[in-house]
């Protein structure tokens, strides 16, 4: 697999039909790696050189659920890995909550192979599409900020769609209720997680470019350039 440049999708998924409809549906134009277990997940985040470019996961599986261990795991490799949740329409509130933590997108089963193909083809084709602010471009294939093609900042999922929703709203600033609105999608919010997830983005951009990002008339928000920032060594 080494020396296969397609795009890399994670699928954790214990259910052998719903193996083999991913095989069927996404073997040919993706590689793919699948583990029916949590355990066996972990073990390939931690040894596995090539992260994937996007990870596929129903929440319920025999050794726990994966919502429990997106919360809880303080591994590093985690927050960048690019997450499509995939579970049943009785989990709907677990999805919800998974999307507040980050993922990227959800698929409520039995889902249609079209509806799946064009969320997961969206996911990764927006890593090629490289917007740039100020010299700093968002690279979900990289999972962050990059400048000149180098990696700057890893970004979490959330904090990639938070600068995407900026970027494309820079001109006049965007306000939180419309970032909201599109970074969540109109999914459950908890009442902090905004305010979280913007600190910690603020707090990356300033500790690692010259960017920042300000609150200006009207309430809205807008990239700019800031001076006097700490740069990494």
């Amino acid at each position: 697999m080494s020396n296969d440049s397609r795009n890399l999708i994670w699928i954790l998924e214990d259910d052998p039909e719903c193996v083999e409809i991913y095989k069927h549906m996404l073997g040919e134009k993706y590689a793919l790696e699948i583990f029916g277990l949590i355990l066996e997940f972990k073990a390939a985040l931690k040894n596995s050189k090539k992260k994937p470019d996007l990870l596929v996961t129903d929440l319920r599986l025999p050794d726990g659920n994966f919502l429990d261990y997106l919360t809880g795991s303080d591994d590093r490799s985690l927050p960048s890995c690019p997450l499509l949740v995939v579970s049943s329409l009785d989990d709907q509130s677990m999805l919800e909550t998974a999307y507040a933590e980050g993922a990227l997108d959800y698929l409520i089963k039995p889902f249609r192979k079209t509806e799946a193909l064009v969320k997961i083809s969206r996911h990764l084709d927006s890593g090629k599409s490289k917007i740039e602010s100020f010299g700093y471009s968002l690279d979900h294939f990289k999972h962050g900020l990059t400048k000149n093609g180098s990696l700057v900042v890893g970004l979490t999922p959330k904090e990639q769609q938070i600068f995407a929703v900026l970027q494309s709203h820079n001109r006049e600033g965007i306000t939180k209720s419309d970032i909201v609105r599109i970074a969540w999608s109109g999914q459950v919010m908890y009442e902090k997680s905004f305010d979280v997830h913007l600190f910690n983005l603020r707090k990356k951009l300033r500790e690692y470019t010259n960017l920042t990002i300000l609150q200006i008339a009207g309430g809205r928000y807008q990239l700019a350039l800031s001076d006097g920032v700490k740069k990494p060594d």
